[in-house]
């Protein structure tokens, strides 16, 4: 860790490629047996609204989104198939670019003329900044009457651009992500994705700072992992604060102490509890929901109705745990 915080630190203001080359590292270096299979797609107009609707009307079918099938450690447990979607990245496709992407992945898995799953098989998962979009395109699907995805896990999500909370000074002794990227010259990574003529206006909105809705109903489970010291603690604190307020949105959040900024990608002892632990809430955490949702006499997935606040402690006890070092 000292030497990634040691990289950071002497190369700030270098080159974008370089910072996404270091934030990828972690996990090249981690040995996963792999089997890749192409899963790109052409996309199609989906008659989006809101926000992405000018992005929708953009497209003229020969754009494609690039995408892998994949098999891995991670997601052995998994009863189903995994799909990695290379999303467009900014500055060179700035906001709503990424989330347009990430809700025409969803829909492209729901096309009954293409892959037809259906929404009660599908899982999402991200980490990071990946972690967030997620969040909005939970957000943005719910908003507008879109079918939502059974569950969710994400993985320390950034879901702040405006940098307001105090751990990303605090934590910047141990973790490897730089202190208080606002006052980056080059490097700030909401001038980055966002357009500047729409930075004000735009900093706060739910899709590109999902800790900002209004609200977090009506959203399916979420399992939340991040770490005791990292740079994104507190604003993923607040965020967890804010789902577990909810009535009708479970969330289940697991802390892991003296751990970094998604650890999960870093050869730990204690990264391989986290995976083992996401690997039960695949495998046994969902079905386990499904199964209480039926014991309710409820039918369809889980994600479609209210929750009852009774239902938190039948399914967890808690709706936070921290792991000890």
């Amino acid at each position: 860790m000292s030497v990634l915080q040691t990289i950071r630190d002497q190369s700030l203001a270098n080159s974008l490629a370089f910072w996404r080359l270091l934030l990828i590292a972690p996990i090249a270096l981690t040995p996963l047996s792999c089997k890749i299979e192409d899963g790109s797609f052409r996309v199609r107009k989906r008659g989006l609204f809101g926000i992405l609707k000018q992005a929708d009307m953009d497209e003229d079918g020969t754009r494609t989104i690039e995408a892998e099938w994949m098999s891995a450690s991670v997601v052995e447990t998994r009863y189903s198939e995994d799909v990695v979607v290379n999303y467009r990245l900014a500055p060179e496709v700035r906001f709503p670019g990424a989330l347009y992407d990430a809700v025409q992945s969803f829909l492209h898995l729901l096309d009954p003329e293409r892959l037809n799953f259906g929404p009660e098989n599908i899982l999402v998962m991200g980490d990071s900044a990946g972690a967030g979009l997620c969040l909005a395109m939970m957000l943005y699907l719910r908003d507008h009457g879109l079918p939502q995805p059974e569950g969710a896990v994400l993985l320390s999500p950034w879901v702040d651009l405006t940098f307001s909370y105090p751990s990303w000074n605090d934590a910047s002794l141990y973790d490897y992500l730089p202190s208080n990227p606002k006052e980056l010259r080059f490097m700030n990574p909401a001038s980055l994705y966002l357009h500047p003529d729409h930075l004000p206006s735009l900093l706060r909105h739910p899709y590109v700072s999902p800790i900002f809705a209004d609200n977090f109903e009506h959203l399916p489970p979420i399992l939340i992992q991040s770490g005791g010291c990292e740079s994104l603690r507190d604003e993923i604190k607040a965020l967890t604060s804010k789902m577990s307020a909810s009535k009708t949105t479970l969330v289940y959040h697991e802390v892991y102490e003296d751990m970094v900024h998604v650890f999960q990608a870093f050869p730990f002892s204690r990264s391989c509890e986290a995976i083992e632990s996401i690997g039960w809430w695949i495998k046994a955490g969902m079905p386990l929901i499904s199964e209480s949702w039926k014991r309710l006499n409820r039918h369809g997935s889980f994600s479609q109705y209210q929750v009852e606040s009774k239902v938190i402690p039948l399914l967890y006890g808690r709706r936070y745990r921290s792991i000890p070092g």
